[in-house]
């Protein structure tokens, strides 16, 4: 219903005052909903943490049921992280092996043992890693080369030759 006996300057004012109560209502409204996302978030919050508490209940008994359940297991926890942190995070599994030190002495007085003079004698690092744990059996290595301290090896004494799937080492 309009009122048409009001002034001008009333009507101005009236519609300033609901513009200004809009404005606060806006605001309010605003105000709940991050009240309301707070709250959500700290619902959340618990229910993973009760989520992955359970989770870590039954952790430790997974190892003992078939293949087919931890297949499964392992693919709704690479699944889980995927949608939680993204494509870049990824569940890797790591060896707990003992490695075994490069020592460039030992590795080029295994090639020369094993006559690698050349690229045409050239052996493989696990032929290399083999050799090596065959002459020191009683050491507490592990039966392979730690990577990383593999790619720091003396490249001027120990050369390799081939692509890098088949890549084979020798000296001079």
């Amino acid at each position: 219903m309009v009122d048409h006996n009001i002034s001008l300057a009333d009507a101005i004012k009236a519609a300033k005052a609901a513009e200004k109560e809009a404005l606060e209502a806006e605001k309010r409204k605003q105000v709940a909903e991050e009240l309301v996302a707070s709250v959500r978030s700290a619902e959340s919050k618990v229910k993973i943490m009760k989520a992955l508490d359970e989770v870590m209940e039954y952790a430790k008994s997974i190892g003992e049921f078939d293949n087919e359940l931890q297949k499964d297991v392992k693919t709704k926890l690479r699944s889980i992280i995927k949608t939680a942190f993204g494509n870049n995070w990824t569940v890797n599994r790591k060896s707990l092996a003992k490695t075994m030190p490069v020592d460039n002495d030992t590795v080029v007085n295994i090639l020369v043992k094993a006559g690698a003079k050349d690229k045409d004698s050239a052996i493989s690092r696990s032929r290399i890693e083999k050799l090596i744990v065959a002459e020191n059996p009683e050491k507490e290595f592990g039966t392979k080369f730690d990577n990383n301290s593999w790619s720091k090896r003396d490249t001027k004494r120990i050369k390799s030759v081939g692509e890098a799937k088949n890549k084979c080492y020798y000296t001079d």
